[in-house]
């Protein structure tokens, strides 16, 4: 079962002022409410990136480095990543800032697709097939992770 935090472009929260630490609360409480009904669940959030220089490209997760799980769901999916997208390999990434890795009770990663600083890939990130592409992706990752959760139980 897939929850979304959102299924359009809209803040979430109290009020009619944006409030940042607001919208990731209704987020953090979302998946935490999923993950209460069922503890084995995880959280992907998904992002594109951007940045200074045009010429920086590629996908690559980040997980809660406290977070064993979530590491091994940001390894799983990078790897998939790796193969599928990037053209130089990306290891994913700790993290122990991230506010929704943090306030999140699941195991999770955030994973970004992308930059749109670079107008290839904001070329590539705007085209259907591709975003399809990313899709497969991700369950890919998703349903190796789970795959490799069985394994090791």
């Amino acid at each position: 079962k897939v929850v979304l935090t959102r299924s359009e472009d809209v803040v979430l929260g109290d009020g009619d002022k944006f409030s940042k630490i607001s919208d990731l609360n209704k987020r953090c409480e979302i998946i935490n409410n999923a993950y209460e009904e069922n503890n084995k669940c995880i959280m992907v959030s998904i992002h594109q990136n951007s940045f200074t220089q045009t010429s920086v490209h590629g996908a690559q997760s980040f997980y809660f480095q406290r977070s064993e799980q979530s590491k091994l769901l940001g390894e799983t999916l990078q790897k998939i990543l790796n193969e599928k997208v990037n053209e130089k390999e990306k290891k994913a990434k700790p993290n122990d800032s991230y506010y929704i890795l943090i306030n999140s009770k699941c195991p999770g990663i955030i994973v970004e697709c992308g930059f749109l600083s670079n107008p290839e890939e904001a070329d590539n990130l705007t085209n259907s097939d591709y975003q399809k592409q990313l899709g497969d992706i991700l369950c890919r990752g998703i349903m190796d992770y789970f795959s490799e959760m069985t394994e090791t139980k």
